[in-house]
């Protein structure tokens, strides 16, 4: 799971530098969350983890045969992060001179 989250993320930051933290989601274990720092900046990013075997059972996968994984970017942050926008609420806005700006 660190390995795919690392390769996916440093593909699009190879500058970047991640960072794995524990964290609890109800379906996952164990669970994490990644900050990525690029130029400075430091976001989290997002949530991921192992499926929780108890959750494979329930839908009738078995767990001693099969394990998932489970990730959920947050695509608002990795624009930020690309971009150099200050504050994400503004991908939000109803601002149209902020919605008609460029941001390459």
């Amino acid at each position: 799971l660190k390995g795919l989250v690392s390769h996916y993320l440093l593909k699009f930051f190879p500058k970047g530098s991640l960072k794995f933290l524990p964290a609890h989601f109800d379906f996952v274990e164990p669970g994490m969350e990644v900050t990525l720092t690029v130029a400075g900046r430091s976001l989290e990013v997002m949530g991921c983890g192992m499926i929780h075997p108890q959750v494979l059972h329930n839908v009738g996968i078995d767990p001693k045969v099969y394990q998932g994984l489970a990730f959920g970017f947050g695509v608002d942050r990795l624009v930020s992060l690309l971009t150099g926008l200050k504050d994400i609420r503004s991908l939000y806005s109803t601002d149209l001179r902020f919605l008609k700006q460029s941001m390459a």
